[in-house]
């Protein structure tokens, strides 16, 4: 399968239901497994995300609706222990990579069509990884960034990145 997940944890605030604005204290994604696998020939490949990325036909526009836009807080989003595999076959030596132990936090966020951007609250976003390196250590890869609003549709990132024992030597075949 192309992406699979051992679960789902989503924590709402039930008055916020009966709000204009949504509260979402979690969404939390679980052992999250993404596996992209490149088949057929380097002339003619064939990736397994193609059937998910292909263009639907059109459909007749939905009539708009009166209603208000809602907004949505999000408190926090967790993706823990994300872990992605790339195979690439189609050569005469299969080429195999991935990450592993990726855990992805993002804190603050809200999301309010109606609202101007400078009321757009700061938002904290997080990552780290870890880098399968066959026959090196593994390589980590940590970063965060808080996002924020300096004036009206000026956005500002306060950003930092680290990385560890991490070698280019693992990325070709």
């Amino acid at each position: 399968p192309l992406l699979t997940c051992s679960g789902v944890t989503l924590r709402v605030a039930p008055l916020s239901l009966l709000r204009r604005t949504l509260t979402v204290h979690e969404l939390a994604i679980r052992d999250l497994h993404l596996r992209v696998v490149r088949q057929g020939t380097a002339e003619k490949p064939d990736l397994n995300v193609l059937p998910v990325l292909k263009p639907q036909p059109p459909t007749a526009p939905e009539p708009a609706s009166e209603a208000p836009s809602r907004a949505v807080h999000l408190a926090r989003l967790r993706v823990e222990r994300l872990s992605t595999r790339w195979e690439d076959l189609t050569g005469q030596t299969p080429w195999v990579a991935g990450a592993t132990n990726l855990d992805v936090a993002v804190d603050g966020l809200l999301f309010d069509p109606g609202a101007p951007p400078e009321n757009a609250g700061a938002g904290l976003a997080s990552l780290q990884a870890t880098w399968v390196q066959p026959g090196r250590p593994d390589a980590v890869l940590a970063a965060s960034a808080r996002i924020g609003t300096l004036s009206t549709a000026i956005p500002s990132v306060n950003a930092v990145a680290r990385l560890t024992g991490f070698s280019l030597l693992s990325l070709g075949p």
